[in-house]
């Protein structure tokens, strides 16, 4: 854009860490580059997002970018946008329109995962009663996440938030059988 060059990246975060390590990624491979401006939407319970403009003038950068994150309902996901100044100052809409579009054209490019609400759980069971286990995985959807085979199994799965009710009640049925669980926390993983 009028002799600028703008590069763009989509990454999946799920914390600051993970922010800072694809920032610090990008800042070795283009580090002679005029402004990594980029924005963030992560912690789908209790959303925290943040901008940041570079030393571009304020909200020119990291707030569209930030904004198109938001109109494609994203979360868990850093956009940065690497620019290298082209010699022709773009002017404050200039600089919003191409880092609204960079951003925009990144993202329609980039395979979005959708997520959906699961409980963690850890099932321990007898040997005998696997067949059973395996019945219920499919019943309700389970993802095996871990799993031990010691006197008894143990499996780590992600129940989705809507079948868990049901799983829980039929969990407590089967009790008695030596099928024993153990709730976790609440957290969003891909759907598969």
């Amino acid at each position: 854009m009028r002799g600028s060059r703008f590069i763009t990246y989509a990454f999946p975060v799920h914390n600051e860490d993970d922010i800072t390590r694809a920032l610090n990624t990008c800042k070795e491979t283009w580090p002679d580059a005029s402004h990594h401006c980029y924005a963030w939407r992560i912690n789908p319970q209790q959303p925290a997002e943040y901008a940041n403009d570079d030393g571009e003038p304020s909200g020119t950068a990291g707030q569209p970018i930030l904004n198109e994150i938001k109109s494609g309902e994203l979360i868990n996901i850093l956009v940065i946008v690497v620019r290298y100044f082209g010699g022709t100052k773009l002017g404050k809409p200039g600089l919003i329109d191409a880092y609204r579009t960079s951003a925009r054209e990144c993202l329609h490019q980039a395979e979005i995962a959708p997520i959906q609400p699961v409980y963690k759980l850890t099932l321990t069971f007898p040997y005998s009663e696997q067949k059973t286990i395996d019945q219920l995985q499919y019943k309700y959807g389970l993802i095996k996440t871990g799993e031990s085979y010691q006197a008894d199994v143990t499996w780590e799965i992600n129940c989705p938030e809507a079948q868990y009710p049901n799983l829980i009640s039929e969990l407590e049925h089967l009790g008695h059988r030596g099928i024993r669980h153990e709730t976790g926390e609440k957290s969003y993983e891909p759907v598969t």
